[in-house]
């Protein structure tokens, strides 16, 4: 196959691009697969047939299942990282940008494959060991991401408990959103959800944000 180089002209690549386009294909595979299919049909024969390349693929990419499965979710926890930053980057000119951060960060992450594939993930690990080692090692690094994240012109919110950080901020609502999606498909509305959100921002910062009816019983 080829390609096009800084030049405009087309290229063979090299086996480098190769690997490198094939293992992205396979942890793409694998993620479609865990989305639609869950932990417990991830197998490799349907990976490679979502991916579309032979059985032979994945173990000349990837040692184990073990491994091709930390691989796809590092890119998973690297992706939800940096959408999680871009949401932020985006929304905190607006007129009351922590309430903009929480809705974006639910509909955008949350009930978006990206939530889907996490709430399958940390489901399996509960009665898988080695997948629990997995996701202990890359969500450690998520929250020191996520702790130390304190953008130069945002302050901290106001709260019962004082001063939250902005990087507290994060670990507080994902932790609230994954619970709350653990109930999604019990068939609640999105107002329901929403609605509980808008309470749980007014509670960071009851000073600046109107008090609000709750949401419905």
């Amino acid at each position: 196959m080829t390609h096009l180089a800084d030049d405009g002209r087309s290229h063979p690549r090299t086996q480098t691009e190769r690997s490198a386009s094939m293992k992205r294909r396979l942890i793409e595979a694998t993620l479609e697969t865990l989305h639609e299919h869950g932990y417990g049909e991830l197998t490799i024969g349907r990976v490679v047939a979502v991916a579309g390349v032979s059985r032979g693929a994945p173990l000349h990419h990837f040692t184990s299942k073990a491994a091709l499965v930390e691989a796809a979710t590092a890119s998973l926890v690297a992706d939800v990282s940096q959408k999680m930053l871009e949401i932020w980057k985006r929304v905190q000119r607006e007129p009351d940008p922590l309430r903009q951060f929480s809705l974006a960060l639910w509909k955008d992450i949350f009930l978006a494959r990206e939530g889907v594939v996490l709430a399958e993930l940390s489901h399996a690990s509960r009665r898988a060991p080695e997948l629990a080692e997995i996701l202990t090692r890359l969500w450690t690094g998520f929250y020191r991401i996520v702790q130390d994240f304190h953008p130069a012109d945002a302050a901290g919110f106001g709260g019962p408990a004082g001063e939250l950080s902005v990087g507290r901020t994060f670990m507080l609502s994902q932790w609230l959103m994954r619970g709350m999606h653990a109930d999604v498909h019990l068939g609640a509305s999105k107002a329901l959800f929403e609605a509980y959100l808008n309470q749980w921002v007014d509670a960071l910062e009851p000073k600046n944000s109107p008090q609000s009816d709750g949401p419905a019983a």
